[in-house]
């Protein structure tokens, strides 16, 4: 199985041990927020103020959920052995 996650990208998402960089997480919010923006804007719903900070911190949850499987992903297929390093007998 190949996977789309590079070693790269986590180290620039993940500069140090488990934690997501600043920067990156702004950009995060800021998706979320758009994501919940559209989500009421497809419902046609004028939404509380709670309804969506509700409704943005499940995006959130979700987006950083996902970036972090991605690099959890990218370290475990950094250490394990490939068939190209296995050498043949």
């Amino acid at each position: 199985m190949r996977s789309i996650v590079r070693w790269p990208f986590y180290r620039r998402a993940c500069p140090h041990r488990a934690a997501l960089h600043g920067e990156f997480l702004r950009l995060l919010f800021f998706l979320s927020n758009k994501q919940a923006d559209d989500y009421f804007a497809t419902l046609g719903y004028e939404a509380h103020k709670e309804e969506f900070c509700h409704r943005r911190g499940v995006f959130f949850y979700r987006n950083r959920c996902t970036i972090g499987l991605a690099c959890a992903q990218a370290v475990a297929l950094r250490g394990a052995p490939s068939a190209w390093r296995v050498p043949r007998l």
